[in-house]
C-alpha cells in the first residue's frame, strides 16, 4: 500500500494514514479500525479523522480587504449567535491504486481485529493488561 501508511496498532485497533490527492500535509486523514473494547457486544467500528477548515481563504484571494475582514465578522457572528457553523469537507481519492490501498487497509484492518470479533471473551472491556 504505497499510498496509505500504518501508523500503529495493538490488539484492538489499527491505525492508518493517507493523503489527499492535493498533496497538503494539512490534508491528510487518519483511519482508525478497531473493535469496541467498552461493549460486551465487540462490534468492529471505523472511524475517520481529519482537520475541517473554515471558508476557504484561497477563493477570497483579489478581493477587497474589507470584503474578506467582512465574511470573517459574518462567521465569528453565526457562531456566537447560533452557537453553530456548518462545513463540508472532502476528500479526494486519487486513482485506482489509492482507493484499491483504502480498501485493502480496510480489509487488512478488520483481520487485525478479527480475533476480538470471533473471540469477545477474551476481551477485557477496557482493562487492558498488555
Amino acid at each position: 500500500m504505497n499510498t496509505i501508511e500504518k501508523l500503529d496498532e495493538d490488539k484492538y485497533a489499527v491505525l492508518y494514514r493517507t493523503s489527499c490527492r492535493c498533496f497538503s500535509e494539512d490534508h491528510t486523514m487518519d483511519i482508525e479500525i478497531e473493535v469496541d473494547r467498552y461493549s460486551k457486544l465487540s462490534i468492529p467500528e471505523m472511524n475517520l479523522y481529519f482537520k475541517v477548515y473554515g471558508p476557504c481563504p484561497y477563493s477570497w484571494v483579489g478581493e477587497h480587504w474589507f470584503s474578506r475582514f467582512w465574511k470573517r465578522v459574518k462567521g465569528a457572528v453565526q457562531v456566537f449567535c447560533k452557537g453553530e457553523i456548518h462545513y463540508q469537507e472532502c476528500f479526494s481519492f486519487r486513482g485506482e491504486p489509492h482507493i484499491s490501498d483504502f480498501l485493502k487497509a480496510i480489509k487488512e484492518g478488520l483481520e487485525h481485529i478479527k480475533i476480538q470479533i470471533e473471540y469477545p471473551e477474551d476481551n477485557n472491556y477496557g482493562l487492558r493488561n498488555e
